[in-house]
């Protein structure tokens, strides 16, 4: 879609916007776009609240991912605490907590203990 906005007519063909539409039984139709090449659709039809939340949502995820890297880097004793990921399939819908602190191979020597 990028490519196509920047060089329309290019290899990726034209992308098209579409704002806010009444349809002919007189519903709103939500803004949609689509990228089109010689007059056929390369992609889309399609809402871009759709494929905005999914950007957002992505961002996010990559945003944490960074920050828990930096915090292992950072924050943490080696090999005394160390980061372990929730499996997706045991994480709760309502809390889905990704990243858990668990002990490492260090843990248990020199009296220290994580907590």
């Amino acid at each position: 879609m990028r490519n196509a906005a920047d060089h329309p007519g290019g290899l990726s063909g034209t992308l098209v916007i579409q704002d806010f539409s009444i349809d002919a039984s007189g519903k709103l139709v939500e803004p949609m776009w689509w990228r089109e090449k010689e007059g056929k659709f390369e992609y889309g039809p399609k809402p871009i609240l759709g494929d905005l939340t999914r950007g957002v949502h992505n961002l996010f995820v990559s945003g944490e991912d960074v920050l828990a890297m930096w915090a292992m880097d950072n924050l943490m004793l080696k090999g005394v605490v160390i980061l372990g990921v929730v499996p997706e399939a045991d994480r709760e819908p309502g809390c889905p907590i990704k990243y858990k602190l668990t002990e490492g191979p260090l843990s248990s020597q020199n009296g220290c203990s994580a907590a």
